[in-house]
């Protein structure tokens, strides 16, 4: 029997598909990135590292959401100050984040938030080139909440907490702190499990596959997901998550959080 194609784990491969692509985008919707189909590019002001942009403001989303990649020795040559509330994670590798109150040596699965206007610094001194995921924005203060201090972790010490659907782990504590206005989740699906509804709401998603493959449905449509697929989900748009096998489906998600809508 023939099984140069069997492939029992399913991994993906789609390298050489130059005409064909997973890559779909409705725009005040959904967009899908597969990972083989995004261009980098260089990242001012930082040294040895690229960058692939998610989500930004001309998406009209408000958040900016990037992988970077950072090769051994680089990182940022200055600090860094952008205004905004920063939210390292990483997915593979280790990168240490400077900041003016504590230094965090974050390895694989590690997290960092950083208050709105925060200095932080980044370096990678390893063989192995990092690649961490990057979430910006523009903090929302609340009259009488306090901005809650840096906070960082990994997500291998978190609990996952049990719904009907999925495992939840909280990298920030945003159900008990309205001092955020983000919250940042791990998702678990396991193989065979599906969201308990359709949800719909307010919120824009940024949701980066860390694992697993599964289905994402958003406004009717089905999206096939894999490992390292990014999807941005526009406020207001119908989405359900199902995972296939062998796997669990884990995902990174982020969402707005915690705040009135302004008229």
């Amino acid at each position: 029997m023939d099984i140069s194609q069997f492939n029992p784990g399913m991994e993906l491969k789609e390298k050489n598909h130059l005409s064909v692509s997973r890559t779909r985008k409705e725009p005040g919707v959904v967009c899908q990135m597969p990972k083989m189909f995004i261009f980098s590019d260089e990242l001012p002001g930082w040294d040895k590292t690229e960058i692939w942009n998610y989500t930004t403001r001309r998406m009209d989303a408000c958040f900016v959401m990037t992988r970077i990649e950072v090769r051994k020795g680089g990182g940022t040559m200055t600090p860094v100050n952008n205004g905004c509330e920063n939210f390292f994670y990483v997915v593979s590798g280790t990168v240490t984040v400077s900041l003016p109150t504590k230094k965090c040596r974050l390895e694989k699965d590690g997290y960092c938030w950083i208050p709105p206007q925060m200095n932080f610094e980044m370096s990678q001194e390893e063989e192995e080139t990092a690649t961490v995921l990057w979430i910006k924005k523009i903090y929302e203060p609340l009259e009488g909440i306090a901005v809650p201090e840096a906070a960082s972790g990994n997500a291998k010490n978190l609990k996952a907490e049990e719904s009907t659907a999925e495992f939840t782990k909280e990298c920030l504590p945003a159900s008990s702190d309205f001092g955020f206005d983000m919250s940042v989740n791990i998702l678990i699906y396991y193989p065979g499990v599906t969201s308990e509804r359709t949800e719909v709401h307010m919120s824009a998603h940024g949701a980066y596959i860390l694992e697993g493959r599964g289905d994402l449905a958003v406004n009717g449509t089905h999206y096939e997901a894999h490992e390292n697929d990014y999807f941005y989900i526009a406020p207001c748009a119908p989405h359900y998550t199902a995972a296939y096998a062998p796997k669990p489906l884990c995902i990174l998600l982020f969402e707005e959080v915690n705040r009135d809508y302004a008229l």
